[in-house]
């Protein structure tokens, strides 16, 4: 038998079987697939407080919405009492993040609240079937641990092999800075997961240029917490529609410093240093620092990097999204004197992934990627992020 009873969705065995034939697939045709787990938030507690049949009806739902999100990607299957896993077989970990945020919005629409936390990793290379689980494991324990709605894998969420992790934040400052990214993002109108966003687009530009795994896990929480300086600017000037007045630029522009002194205060100095110079520009113009070229830390050159694209490709009061196209003409038009050029090639690389499903997972807000073909005239800079 191969189908849950509860659900009608493949069991623990279909699991176990498909992804065998997915893995023997990928061995001989060197296709890519990706890997979800999904685990229930608070299932325990409706059993306690209403009973198991609630807690039923809750798994249902969720089920539901995974048969729904999924849909014909891949296959969906419940593998323990609140846990399930998906398979999507010839997608990337920037498709399978795209599915993950659906999947909590709609679950979230469905249940009245957050109902899921998903880790995913994804296979490209000889990785088993042990190694994928675990991976998708550990995902899933920091998505958990700090609230966010997915993570994806790094070498940088592994434990080292002598359990020696001294020079990585602890479990409760990645908890707090995850905290620190969703106020950040609630009290900055038009930015729900702009932070959250950045980190992965940090990981992703990283692992590119070949960061060392403690390297990826850094400039992600350094990614994850490059606005937390906006919680010491007014409201009125993060949500202004119009164009900003001199002085109130100028308050802006202190949120990196604000943002520094956070960091410093939560004893975090290397992602401190990185936040704040994530402004500085490649020929100097930037702040705080009017740092030039090499002088400015390569990790805020990536955090520059991401916190454009994402920002050029989101909705924000002052101005409407531009497309994924769009966005790369104006880096590339940028690159050698706003931004760094390595960092802008890394970033198209993670965008031709994503292009090659016909799908910017996310990063586009919902937009589809069509060509990477430079246009004869860039798009308007954008002021601010």
């Amino acid at each position: 038998m191969r189908t849950d009873t509860l659900t009608r969705l493949g069991n623990r065995r279909a699991f176990e079987d498909d992804l065998g034939a997915t893995i023997a697939s990928r061995a001989e045709s060197a296709q890519p697939f990706t890997l979800l787990a999904v685990d229930l938030d608070g299932l325990k507690k409706i059993n306690d407080r209403n009973g198991h049949p609630a807690g039923d009806v809750q798994i249902r739902k969720v089920g539901d919405c995974l048969r729904e999100v999924v849909g014909a990607d891949g296959g969906v299957y419940r593998t323990g009492g609140d846990e399930f896993m998906v398979i999507l077989p010839g997608r990337r970990a920037w498709h399978g993040l795209n599915l993950a945020a659906r999947i909590d919005q709609v679950t979230r629409a469905r249940t009245g609240g957050r109902a899921v936390s998903i880790g995913l990793t994804e296979s490209i290379e000889t990785e088993g079937r042990h190694l994928l689980m675990n991976q998708a494991d550990i995902a899933l324990y920091e998505a958990k641990r700090t609230r966010l709605s997915a993570v994806e894998y790094h070498p940088g969420l592994s434990p080292a092999v002598d359990g020696n992790r001294d020079d990585l934040p602890s479990h409760e400052q990645r908890a707090l800075a995850a905290a620190l990214a969703r106020a950040v993002d609630a009290k900055d109108a038009g930015t729900r997961s702009h932070s959250e966003t950045v980190a992965q687009l940090c990981v992703a530009i990283g692992e590119r240029m070949q960061l060392e795994p403690t390297g990826l896990e850094r400039v992600r929480l350094a990614g994850l917490l490059h606005d937390v300086g906006k919680i010491g600017v007014a409201d009125a000037i993060l949500q202004k529609p119009a164009k900003l007045a001199p002085e109130e630029l100028s308050a802006m522009t202190e949120h990196v410093e604000i943002g520094h002194a956070i960091l410093l205060a939560a004893e975090l100095p290397t992602e401190a240093h990185w936040v704040l110079h994530h402004h500085e520009r490649i020929d100097g113009h930037g702040y705080p620092s009017g740092l030039s070229g090499a002088a400015i830390p390569v990790e805020s050159r990536i955090i520059a990097v991401a916190d454009a694209f994402e920002a050029m490709t989101g909705t924000r009061p002052y101005r409407d999204a531009v497309s994924v196209e769009e966005a790369i003409v104006e880096l590339r038009a940028n690159a050698g004197t706003q931004f760094d050029t390595r960092c802008v090639d890394a970033l198209v690389d993670v965008v031709n992934d994503a292009a090659n499903e016909e799908d910017l997972v996310g990063i586009a807000h919902g937009g589809h990627f069509k060509a990477l073909v430079p246009r004869p005239e860039p798009v308007p800079a954008f002021a601010r992020s």
